[in-house]
């Protein structure tokens, strides 16, 4: 049964006609339990086991520094009425809500897998830890100790332990003092100004000087542009370098080589199309300043056969030559 008591078998036929139909199987105790709820067999020791997963819930939605106006959606979410089994690789089995992805699964066993999960394997395939689950999948995570949940996660959690853990983390890292600008995207060292929110003072944001968006704002609202001392730290800021240049044994190895082994970044992705001899790559990884990105340049424009390299705007052809 699952933890409402819901229990039944549930099957599904292809009929001659050709439409999959589903059949619920069940007694009439368990028709009666489906209708009424656990309390309908009190005899049953699941009774005290659901009120205390219950005090336990409220307990942790409501108490300490993480209470907030979300504590009822938690509490409801911890309470599902539909759910998968699924299985560690030692065939323990956790029990999810439908929908369920590898995040919930890897905070369902414990905190720390959670926290630090960089890849996990279903039925032994490699996928990514926010691939959905299905009754019966047996995962494995995968961690590195510097990999740590990430801003969309909160997208492709379900569980309450899996949100409420999320949004912990999400909320101990310290706040930028600036948000950027998702139309020109500015890098430290880049020519930047600031832009206070009319209606909200205490928001900033950075823009590069040539901005359409920020030229416009500040013709409107010239009293909030505001200087910025927008600063390098740890913080990668993704973009895309394209780099044409003339098709030859070992150029694409040359060109991963400058970044992965020289400058020591990971690439989000690698294209290429090749026309008669010459090729145009798209590359996208991430920078910490401006001053890097440039000494990148400088290095990919003098690997043999590049003629040009130049960054993109998020709106570029990957192709417009």
């Amino acid at each position: 049964p699952k933890e409402n008591g819901y229990q039944s078998i549930h099957v599904k036929l292809l009929p001659d006609f050709g439409r999959w139909q589903e059949v619920h199987i069940s007694s009439e105790a368990m028709i009666r339990q489906s209708q009424l709820g656990c309390v309908a067999e009190r005899n049953e020791s699941n009774i005290q086991m659901w009120i205390e997963k219950f005090r336990k819930v409220l307990h942790d939605t409501i108490s300490g520094a993480m209470r907030d106006d979300r504590y009822m959606e938690d509490i409801i979410t911890a309470f599902y009425n539909d759910d998968i089994q699924v299985f560690t690789p030692t065939g323990k089995k956790i029990i999810l809500p439908q929908n369920a992805t590898a995040i919930d699964f890897a905070y369902e066993v414990h905190t720390d897998l959670g926290d630090h999960a960089k890849y996990v394997r279903i039925n032994s395939r490699l996928e990514p830890v926010n691939t959905e689950l299905r009754r019966g999948d047996v995962v494995e995570i995968f961690t590195e100790k510097d990999s740590h949940p990430e801003q969309d996660w909160q997208n492709f959690a379900h569980t309450f332990k899996a949100r409420k853990a999320i949004r912990r983390y999400l909320e101990s890292i310290p706040k930028a003092p600036y948000c950027r600008c998702s139309v020109c995207n500015p890098i430290p060292g880049e020519e930047v100004i600031g832009i206070r929110n009319h209606f909200d003072p205490e928001l900033i944001t950075v823009h590069k000087r040539d901005c359409p968006h920020a030229i416009s704002m500040a013709s409107s609202y010239g009293d909030d542009v505001v200087s910025v001392d927008y600063k390098a730290d740890e913080t990668l800021y993704p973009l895309t370098l394209k780099v044409k240049a003339v098709d030859r044994s070992h150029l694409f190895v040359d060109l991963v080589d400058c970044i992965t082994n020289t400058f020591h970044l990971s690439m989000e992705s690698f294209n290429t199309k090749t026309d008669r001899n010459i090729v145009v790559c798209k590359i996208r990884f991430g920078v910490h300043s401006y001053a890097e990105l440039k000494t990148i340049i400088n290095h990919i424009s003098a690997i043999e056969g590049v003629d040009e390299v130049r960054r993109l705007d998020e709106d570029d052809e990957l192709f417009d030559v």
